[in-house]
């Protein structure tokens, strides 16, 4: 699939691989400019019941994987020791007046919404977690801001939980500027 603003300016387009029950074993997104943007590998059983998910890289590396039994996640590993090194800045001239700080392989943990006034992110300050049946955490992430003086985040820390240690520990830092007028 592609996603385009306007008739030919293009902002995305999705790959995806299916098995031979239609379920997609495999997707990949990739920038306008063919950056790996996401990257995921799914395993379903002979029932067509998602058995497990795995987030790579942009050089194919499992940086996360969730195991399900049914519908219970079960399991929710992250890649404690990853790290996006080198930062690329991106400014999305066409879109609005936004530039933001991407880490090298272009993954960000952001919900992106595209609406006729350009881009909107949604983010929630709140940490989100999964929890197993008797209630012990299974994965955390949290979102730590400092934001400018209209309230807008201008820098943002993703941190996961690392269930061999029991913290919470950094992987992903976002740095935005917003142009006001």
């Amino acid at each position: 699939s592609r996603f385009y603003r306007g008739s030919d300016d293009l902002i995305w387009r999705t790959e995806a691989v299916f098995d031979k029950n239609n379920c997609q074993i495999e997707m990949t997104r990739f920038g306008a400019k063919g950056q790996i943007l996401e990257h995921t590998k799914e395993r379903f059983d002979d029932k067509g019941n998602l058995v497990e998910s795995d987030e790579l890289d942009s050089q194919n590396r499992i940086v996360s994987t969730m195991v399900f039994k049914g519908d219970v996640l079960v399991s929710w590993r992250m890649d404690t020791a990853y790290r996006a090194s080198k930062g690329i800045t991106e400014i999305e001239e066409n879109i609005g007046p936004n530039s933001y700080e991407l880490k090298e392989d272009g993954t960000i943990v952001t919900f992106v919404h595209h609406n006729s006034a350009g881009i909107s992110w949604g983010y929630d300050d709140q940490a989100v977690e999964a929890l197993d049946q008797k209630g012990k955490i299974l994965q955390k992430v949290t979102f730590q801001y400092k934001r400018d003086s209209d309230g807008n985040w201008t820098h943002r820390t993703v941190s996961v939980f690392d269930s061999n240690t029991g913290s919470m520990v950094p992987i992903q830092e976002g740095i935005r500027q917003i142009m006001y007028y």
